[in-house]
């Protein structure tokens, strides 16, 4: 599903700005950096996981990856959604006083 977060917002960013939408390419890269990211996130946080929770059973480790996995780019993406649909509701704001 990281992948596929990754092309549709990507693909998204790239459709904006062939149309010209400056202001929702911005939103789309924003979005897409922070599932980029997730990569990175997700291998930090399993090597500090790893020194700090030690795990036996493979399936409960593989549980707790998989759960990361998700957590790295959701999570991040749920925070920053509400900056973004922020961000977008000043600029229609301002729009409409011109």
């Amino acid at each position: 599903m990281l992948c596929v977060a990754w092309v549709l917002t990507t693909g998204m960013a790239l459709y904006t700005i062939r149309r010209r939408r400056i202001e929702q390419h911005r939103d789309w890269m924003l979005r897409s950096y922070i599932v980029t990211f997730a990569f990175v996130t997700f291998r930090l946080a399993s090597t500090w996981l790893d020194g700090w929770i030690h795990v036996p059973v493979d399936s409960v480790a593989d549980e707790l990856d998989t759960t990361l996995a998700w957590a790295c780019w959701a999570v991040p993406l749920l925070f920053a959604e509400p900056f973004i649909q922020l961000r977008s509701m000043r600029r229609q704001a301002r729009a409409a006083i011109r």
